[in-house]
């Protein structure tokens, strides 16, 4: 992340210059659009991937390994996401099911939808970590258990339990990956000419947190 939260790009531009092999699948997190102005600077066969194994500590049920993407080990995944152009991402296909078997989904689209959905599955998390501080903060001025209260939340089987922890001495969301992301996306979509007021609301909320620590 750049000092103005837009994304710099230029070590996954060059690579470009050292492979030599197609097709090439980039699994890096890169703006929407990154994919096919890439394959107009090269001429490359390139495809985008989300990636899901990188550096997220959270503990994985061995009962749950199919429904959450293991952040350690993608043998455990079951699903891809490959965009492009059909003719590359077809290529690209039986690499993955060599790996992981003809259970796991293989989900081709476009390299911008692919490329977008990754911002948003981070979006996402970003913004649900921060709405579950703010509860618990709205409980404690209540005089309410936080960790009671998300159990009886939880109840209802339209939410689900991951990101909903919240640790009094590490407020709000932090890492390397969630506020690159949402910074990365707010750039992108203003360079677009959309001004994203609801992401960036997060981002704000998040900072507002950080400052209410313990």
């Amino acid at each position: 992340m750049s000092d103005d939260g837009t994304v710099d790009t230029s070590v996954v531009e060059a690579v470009f210059g050292n492979l030599k092999v197609e097709p090439i699948l980039v699994k890096s997190t890169i703006p929407p659009g990154t994919t096919d102005e890439l394959i107009k600077k090269t001429g490359k066969k390139i495809a985008f991937s989300p990636e899901f194994v990188g550096e997220g500590g959270y503990v994985v049920p061995w009962w749950k390994n199919k429904n959450y993407p293991d952040p350690h080990d993608m043998t455990k995944h079951d699903f891809q996401i490959i965009g492009g152009e059909k003719e590359t991402t077809k290529q690209i296909v039986p690499y993955f099911q060599r790996v992981l078997g003809p259970e796991a989904v293989m989900a081709q689209t476009d390299a911008k939808t692919a490329e977008l959905c990754k911002y948003m599955e981070n979006s996402f998390i970003a913004t649900k970590v921060t709405f579950c501080n703010e509860f618990a903060m709205m409980a404690e001025a209540l005089g309410v258990d936080y960790n009671e209260l998300r159990e009886l939340w939880l109840l209802d089987g339209r939410v689900s339990r991951m990101f909903t922890a919240v640790f009094p001495d590490k407020r709000g969301f932090g890492g390397k990956c969630l506020p690159k992301d949402v910074n990365g996306i707010i750039k992108r979509l203003e360079k677009a000419g959309y001004d994203p007021k609801f992401m960036q609301a997060v981002l704000d909320n998040n900072e507002r947190l950080k400052t209410n620590q313990g």
